[in-house]
């Protein structure tokens, strides 16, 4: 099962300290999600996701998080399978 972490802090924040933090939470998830490690940070709205993926059915860098969407203006990071992606696609 896959890791994810996050860091919310009000107004502007060290992207350094933020991402810094983010990849701690992450290596102590290691075991959840051996097969990859992503991480986003947003030092302007004091925002950091951390992702630990364990790979099971897509095995591409496709799937790899957090995902931005389009112009990378919004992103997600969550534990779990999409199923329905081709009727949700469409």
């Amino acid at each position: 099962m896959c890791g994810i972490s996050g860091i919310y802090q009000k107004g502007k924040a060290s992207e350094a300290e933020l991402k810094k933090a983010v990849k701690r939470m992450n290596g102590i998830q290691n075991r959840r999600g051996p097969d990859d490690e992503g991480v986003f940070v947003d030092g302007g709205n004091g925002l950091a996701l951390g992702h630990r993926r364990l790979s099971i059915l897509d095995l591409s860098k496709a799937g790899k998080q957090p995902m931005g969407y389009k112009r990378q203006c919004l992103w997600i990071t969550f534990n779990g399978e999409i199923y329905n992606f081709l009727e949700v696609r469409k």
